[in-house]
Parts: C-alpha cells; sequence; structure tokens
C-alpha cells in the first residue's frame, strides 16, 4: 500500500501499488472523480442571484446568455423583464393595425367584404410570416376567411 493524493480535494489516500501505477490520475471517492470531469462553470442565476453549475451546452443554448436554476425563476425573470406586445389582453399590433387600415378585410376580391363584419371576424395578417416583425408596412387586415386562405396556400 502507498499514500497517494486525490488528484481532485487533494486528500490523502491509501492504494495499492498496482492500482497507483496504472491510471494518471487518482480519486477517493466517485464525487471527486465526476467532479472533477465536469466542463462547464458555476454562474448565478439571472433572476435569484443563486449560484447554479451551468454545463457549457447549457449555456450555448440560452439565447441572451442568461440562465436560471429552475423554470420559476426563469418566468418570473420573463415575466419582469421581456417587453410583451399585448395591451389589456389584446395585441397591441392589432390595435394598431385596424387604426391604420380600418375595420375592413383589406382583399378587395373578398366575398365577405360587402356585408359589415364585426371586428371580431377580423385578423391581422404579417405579410412576411415573422409574427415578431409587427411594423404597420408588415401588417394586414383579413377576415378570417381571407387570412385562413392565404396563409394555408401561401404557406406563410
Amino acid at each position: 500500500m502507498v499514500n497517494i493524493r486525490c488528484s481532485h480535494c487533494h486528500n490523502q489516500m491509501a492504494m495499492k501499488l498496482s492500482q497507483a501505477l496504472s491510471y494518471d490520475k487518482h480519486y477517493c471517492s466517485y464525487k471527486c472523480q465526476g467532479d472533477a470531469n465536469r466542463k462547464g462553470t458555476y454562474t448565478q442565476c439571472a433572476a435569484c442571484s443563486k449560484l447554479i453549475y451551468k454545463s457549457q451546452s447549457d449555456k450555448a443554448k440560452s439565447k441572451t446568455g442568461n440562465v436560471f436554476c429552475n423554470s420559476s425563476c426563469s418566468s418570473t425573470f420573463n415575466n419582469k423583464n421581456v417587453k410583451r406586445n399585448w395591451k389589456n389582453g389584446i395585441s397591441a399590433y392589432r390595435i394598431s393595425a385596424l387604426k391604420h387600415y380600418g375595420e375592413k378585410c383589406s382583399n378587395s376580391k373578398c366575398i365577405l367584404s360587402e356585408h359589415d363584419l364585426d371586428v371580431r371576424l377580423l385578423d391581422v395578417h404579417h405579410i412576411n410570416g415573422n409574427r415578431k416583425d409587427c411594423r404597420i408596412q408588415n401588417l394586414e387586415v383579413l377576415c378570417v376567411l381571407c387570412h385562413a386562405i392565404k396563409t394555408r396556400l401561401s404557406g406563410v
């Protein structure tokens, strides 16, 4: 038996000479071995500032660079800090488009446009297909029928 030090925590331990010669690194426990093989880093949760371990792949998945200790912290942070496009339960871009273009279907060939449509039967279509692009130039007001046809046929 020989006395050697753990490669991770540097505690002294006894080991057979044959085992000591057969490996480059020696660990006193499976915990030390697991901790030594971790490639990530400890960082703070963006919501509660708790110190958490995150692997490199977990950090790479984050689009903003923010990491969280659990889904509750993530939801809390996003609800407070992410700019939402909603006012009183109604999307703000819908209100803007209806005010700008009027409460009628913009499709000139629409069979429903000659009737007075309830505003609830009007949809706001994103022309380029990107729902995050809410510029007024990218919006058009369509009745639900025209909107369904346009989105199903064009794939937008």
